[in-house]
């Protein structure tokens, strides 16, 4: 009997190992570590008189949007100091699979590599985020953003017409908890109007993206026959995103990575990231109106909530 326990034990032991290993971030992985990053000195004060030519940034674990936000604000950084960026480097786990997907998936790959300094002498140096990440939007430049446009396969047209993409928060962002991040359905309208061809033969066409949990409907959007895609994966979100005519964002970070890739009109509503020199912003005056909005929004539905 105490044979079959201990049997028993070894085998709880190893299933425990295994599902640990499993879901490890090495196990989502598709690059390898080189074992020479020991040696790369992470924590360089004067980055920019280096004589390394090429910096890379720390990969980030969290979410695939996250961590090619954090790769664009890297290679912006590099441009800035006339380094050039070699990539996202995944310290002692290897890169997941969502990500690279995700990179390759909108032809990203060749612009932002999972890679790491080969270890050699001035081969390059990984830069703590704090080092870039103070500048915020600052480094996009429109120089910048036109070099990624130029490494950029051109979106492939299918007939002549608009093409609007709408980002509308929803979620866990509602108008009684986040007053200030929600935006009402009237604001979204009130810009897609204002951006429709002035052409009635001019064909458009808008998509609107979401997510299911929503405490206001959309039904007053598929009234006006615009596509509404509620909880679609983020590859065809943003690759839809960064090919629009004109996108319209909400307050949000996610379709900001999108926005600096777009190479055409971008309509932003103030919120924590600034915007870019080149987009619209939206007035004060339409502003004031959904925020009177959502006063009555939440005067109907917060209590009930």
């Amino acid at each position: 009997m105490k044979f079959r326990w201990d049997h028993r034990l070894l085998l709880l032991v190893a299933v425990f190992l295994f599902i640990a290993l499993a879901n490890s971030p090495s196990s989502i992985s598709t690059a390898i570590l080189p074992s020479e990053l020991e040696d790369v000195n992470v924590q360089y004060d004067d980055i920019s008189s280096s004589n390394n030519t090429t910096i890379y940034s720390a990969y980030r674990f969290d979410r695939s949007g996250a961590a090619v936000h954090d790769m664009l604000m890297a290679h912006a950084y590099a441009f800035s100091i006339n380094k050039t960026y070699g990539g996202a480097c995944p310290v002692k786990y290897l890169a997941r699979k969502d990500t690279v997907f995700l990179l390759n998936k909108l032809s990203l790959s060749n612009i932002l590599r999972i890679a790491c300094p080969k270890g050699e002498k001035n081969s390059g140096l990984v830069v703590p985020d704090v080092v870039y990440r103070k500048f915020d939007n600052s480094t996009f430049t429109e120089s910048w953003r036109e070099m990624v446009h130029d490494q950029m396969p051109r979106s492939k047209r299918l007939g002549n017409f608009t093409k609007i993409v709408v980002h509308i928060r929803r979620g866990d962002v509602d108008p009684c908890r986040h007053e200030g991040r929600y935006l009402p359905n009237y604001h979204y309208l009130k810009l897609i109007e204002a951006f429709l061809p002035p052409d009635s033969k001019v064909q458009f066409n808008v998509t609107i993206y979401s997510e299911s949990q929503s405490v206001s409907s959309f039904e007053v959007f598929h009234k006006l026959n615009y596509t509404v895609k509620l909880d679609t994966e983020l590859p065809e979100v943003w690759g839809d995103m960064m090919s629009a005519d004109v996108l319209i964002l909400s307050k949000s970070s996610f379709s900001f990575v999108p926005a600096l890739l777009n190479p055409n009109t971008v309509v932003y509503t103030q919120f924590w990231h600034n915007p870019i020199e080149t987009w619209k912003i939206v007035s004060k005056d339409l502003i004031q109106n959904s925020t009177n909005f959502v006063t009555l929004l939440r005067q109907e539905i917060c209590s009930t909530l």
